[in-house]
Parts: C-alpha cells; structure tokens; sequence
C-alpha cells in the first residue's frame, strides 16, 4: 500500500515536473517569439528610417537642383534684362528722331559691287561693304574705290569659310587679319567696324568649334577694340540663290516701317543680280520716307544680335 501511494506521487511529481518543464519551454518559446518579433519591429523601424533619411537626401538632391535652375533662370531673366536695357540706351542715345539709314553689302567683291557703287555714286550717298578677302587686282581696284568714293569698308574675314574660321578662335584670327593686312596695304585703312558671317548669334558655328566659340571670338575682338554690326532689317536677298527683285525691294520697305534707325542686310556677291536691281527702288522708297543715308563706323548706331 505504501508502494502504491509513493508510485502515485512520483507519477504526480513527474507530471507537475512535466508541466512546469511545458510552461518553462513555452514562456520560452513566447519570449524568444517576442523577442524575434521586437527585432524584427526594431529592423523594420531601423530601415524605415533609412528610407526616410534616404528620402530626405533625395529631398535636398532634388530642392538644390531646382534652386540651381532658379538661379540659372534668374541669371538668365537678368542677363536679357540687362541687355534691353542696354540697347534701349543705345536706341536712345540715337533717338533724336532723325531718320538713318546705313545700307550695307556683305561677301563683295564682285562685278555686282562696281554696278552697285555706280548706282550709289549717281544717287549721292553712301554704303558699308563688308568685304571677303581677294588678292587679285579687280578686287584690290574695287576696295579701292570703295574707300575712295566716301563709303565704309569692313572685315567679314578672308575666306567666308564657316568650317573654318568657326572651327576654333585661332583659326578666325588668323582669317580675319589676312584679310585686314590685305585691306590696310590696298586702301591705307585699317578698319575697326566687321560684321561675323552669319551674323554675331549664328549656331551654324557651333557644328565646327561647338556652342561657346561665337562668345570666344565675340570677346576678342571686343578686348581689340572692334565693333561688330548685325541688322534689323533683312533684304532676304541671301534667302535663296536668287531673290526676286520685288521680294528684295519688299522686304527693305516693309522690314522698316515705323523704324527710324535701321541698317539694312544686302549681298554683293557675284550671283546677287537682283540686289543689283531692286536697290534704286530701295533707294528711292527710303528718300521719300525722308531717311538719311549713313555709313557706318565706330561711333555710329549698333545693331547687334549677341552681346
């Protein structure tokens, strides 16, 4: 009988024991599920706050760049700004309400040149050639004349050739003083007044010496003391390879309605017959409207597309 009670006991002992070992794992198992849990919370938060620090770089990434492109945009407002406002100077340093006009011949010379400075000759005033660069005596005969009949004469550089004297400023330079040494020996003047082919704000140029070299060259010639002429009226005559008289004549009449200061685009180059022909209608329209004929130089009035 005391056998028996003392196997009960051990069977309950053991199933106490067996209880508490369960209770012992499982409190256990729920702490280390816990504690997995709390860790994985903790990582969870952890990467969360790298994606929101990550988030808050790509934040000032994308605020520095927009504050960039704001400045930039301000800089350029403000460039353009400036610049109206410094050819609104010009305009009114000039604005006496006196009409001028500065008629002007690039890419001579050539037979059409003499015809038209016969034609200037006979009407009593004067133009601006912005000659390319020739060694023959027809040519040197005709730079001659040019200066010798009161007109103004310019460098638009010896050869003309946009592959090459935009490929590099060097290049240009070199161009350019050919032609002037060329000019000095003929007519005994060095002139200061040029005119870029294509104007001052060509991007055909940025195919050979890419999109800074107009700036480069602009910026030379400006430290030189050289003044640069563009337009604001456009004869169209170089719109194609031969312009129609009444084309050329139209477009010089209306291109300066209602503008009193205007220098005017032409070509006198050796296939420009037409500019040839429309140029005493031009001529005639301008005096009635009561324009003045001027050439141009230094001092003169500037039209100038970069700056």
């Amino acid at each position: 009988m005391k056998n028996k009670f003392v196997g009960i006991l051990l069977i309950i002992a053991i199933i106490l024991q067996s209880i508490l070992i369960y209770k012992i794992f499982e409190n256990t198992y729920i702490q280390y599920n816990i504690n997995n849990d709390i860790k994985r919370k903790e990582n969870q938060i952890e990467e969360a706050k790298g994606y929101i620090k990550e988030i808050g770089m790509e934040k000032q990434k994308i605020n520095k760049e927009i504050n960039i492109k704001i400045k930039q945009k301000e800089e350029i407002i403000n460039k353009e700004k400036k610049k109206r406002e410094l050819e609104k100077r010009e305009r009114d340093k000039y604005n006496n309400g006196e009409k001028i006009v500065y008629l002007t011949f690039d890419d001579g010379p050539s037979s059409n040149t003499r015809k038209i400075l016969d034609i200037l000759k006979d009407e009593k005033i004067n133009g601006t050639f912005f000659v390319k660069g020739s060694d023959t005596e027809y040519s040197k005969e005709l730079y001659k004349r040019i200066v010798e009949d009161g007109n103004a004469i310019g460098n638009h550089t010896y050869s003309h050739n946009y592959s090459y004297i935009y490929k590099s400023k060097e290049n240009f330079i070199k161009d350019f003083n050919k032609l002037q040494n060329i000019i000095k020996e003929t007519t005994g003047i060095e002139p200061k007044i040029m005119r870029f082919p294509g104007g001052s704000n060509n991007t055909v140029s940025h195919n050979y010496g890419g999109t800074g070299i107009m700036k480069e060259i602009i910026n030379y010639f400006k430290q030189n003391n050289y003044i640069y002429y563009d337009w604001n009226v456009d004869s169209t005559d170089a719109s194609k390879a031969l312009q129609s008289k009444e084309r050329i004549v139209n477009s010089v009449i209306y291109g300066s309605k209602d503008i009193d200061k205007i220098i005017v685009l032409m070509h006198d180059s050796g296939g420009k017959t037409t500019t040839v022909e429309a140029l005493p209608e031009i001529i005639k329209s301008l005096k009635e409207r009561g324009y003045k004929f001027k050439t141009l130089s230094p001092s003169e009035f500037r039209i100038t597309f970069a700056t």
